[in-house]
């Protein structure tokens, strides 16, 4: 790749050209444009109206430092959301950084079919694999009096979560944790829903990821080959054993792993599931409730 020049000019017209010269053999023009008023937005508060009107609007030095370092580590194929530091879901401005997974729109989905299953005003819920807390603070803010429990394995993830809590002024509790060998500690209580996006794209899988999600931490993305529904044992586990009568169980897959996730719940644990299915038609979601009594 060839160096990264220097900016020609102090105009937002002179950036704007700037980002379309040094990253229009990475990206497509309307990605680009994207990427540039982000960026003015975030390193100079100018609104999408305001750089249309005043494309001649000068900005200082400092700040065309800031530019090229977007348009560097752009270059460097680094997600967006880790370069402004921020993502949105399900109408929430979330923090992000690199210790964390960036919150997809499908993962919306899994906060939509919570909802949907009505689950009791003051619902117990807990969050597995919580990262930035995007489902337990989602749930929370749609559900104000429900008591909402996360847990992780990372600290710098959980840190990251509770700026989010703090920042957006909804109360969760955040347990730092290896779900995998501690589950038994969340069959203590019992809960209304168990929610979790966990790790599950299996290793063998690696190379067929872009640039971009190869960037996000694979503690949260990866799991073993060898026992590539490991997450989903567990959870199963906990569900059999504290899931309220009435209560779901819910957690986001790959498409290639539904049946069996469901032929594991209802053979291993007797838990009666349905697969649910993300905006494109994918088999994005497996839900379990307990088997009647």
């Amino acid at each position: 790749m060839r160096p990264l020049m220097r900016i020609a000019g102090n105009k937002l017209s002179d950036i704007k050209r700037y980002f379309a010269n040094e990253l229009g053999e990475m990206y497509t023009e309307s990605e680009i444009l994207y990427m540039f008023r982000l960026a003015a937005e975030e390193i100079n508060g100018f609104s999408l109206q305001f750089i249309h009107f005043n494309p001649d609007e000068r900005v200082n030095e400092s700040d065309l430092v800031k530019y090229s370092q977007w348009v560097k580590r752009l270059r460097n194929k680094e997600p967006l959301q880790y370069i402004s530091g921020k993502s949105w879901f399900c109408g929430l401005e979330l923090k992000v950084n690199e210790h964390v997974l960036i919150p997809r729109p499908e993962t919306e989905e899994l906060v939509n079919y919570v909802l949907e299953s009505n689950p009791p005003s003051n619902a117990a819920i807990l969050d597995v694999c919580t990262g930035s807390a995007c489902i337990a603070l989602a749930l929370k803010h749609y559900m104000p009096y429900s008591v909402v429990t996360a847990t992780d394995i990372s600290e710098n993830a959980l840190k990251l979560a509770a700026e989010n809590a703090e920042r957006l002024q909804l109360n969760c509790e955040f347990i730092e944790t290896d779900f995998l060998t501690d589950w038994m500690r969340f069959s203590n209580q019992t809960w209304d829903v168990i929610a979790s996006n966990p790790p599950y794209v299996p290793e063998s899988m690696h190379g067929t990821l872009s640039e971009q999600v190869l960037r996000e931490p694979h503690l949260a993305l990866f799991v073993s080959d060898a026992d590539p529904l490991i997450f989903y044992d567990k959870l199963g586990a906990l569900a059999s054993k504290a899931l309220k009568q009435g209560g779901i169980l819910i957690a986001e897959c790959h498409f290639d792993s539904a049946g069996e996730i469901m032929t594991l719940w209802q053979n291993k644990y007797d838990l009666t599931c349905v697969q649910l299915f993300d905006m494109q038609g994918i088999n994005r979601f497996v839900k379990a409730n307990l088997a009647p009594k």
